[in-house]
């Protein structure tokens, strides 16, 4: 056993909700204008289209970043926003993919122990 809480517990522990957008065609600024609405970093893909950044998930989040693009002239072509889950607690406590794991659940007790084969 590696980690031992409710699911909830286990995913506060790896840090909040991801920003993914993808846009119409590169642009310098939107990394700028999404900095308001992020808790780090915006990260930008090679090709320029694709940014992510950790943020707080909030009611209205997607709207928020579509507006703030939208306003400084950026085409967005798709917003998403991820909560972490079980594979990223996963991933965050021992450096390997889920894929390499069982997961059982114990649904009486709604915990989780992911165990390394």
């Amino acid at each position: 056993m590696i980690a031992d809480g409710t699911p909830a517990d286990l995913k506060a522990k790896v840090g909040g909700a991801r920003l993914e957008v993808t846009l119409n065609a590169p642009n310098d600024e939107a990394a700028i204008a999404l900095r308001p609405l992020t808790d780090g970093d915006v990260h930008v893909s090679h090709d320029g289209r694709r940014l992510r950044a950790p943020v707080r998930s909030g009611v209205g989040l997607a709207t928020s970043v579509v507006r703030t693009l939208d306003q400084a002239g950026i085409t967005v072509d798709d917003v998403e926003v991820h909560q972490p889950s079980l594979d990223d607690v996963f991933f965050a406590l021992t450096g390997h993919p889920s894929s390499e794991t069982d997961e059982i659940e114990d649904v009486s007790s709604d915990h989780v122990q992911e165990v390394a084969r």
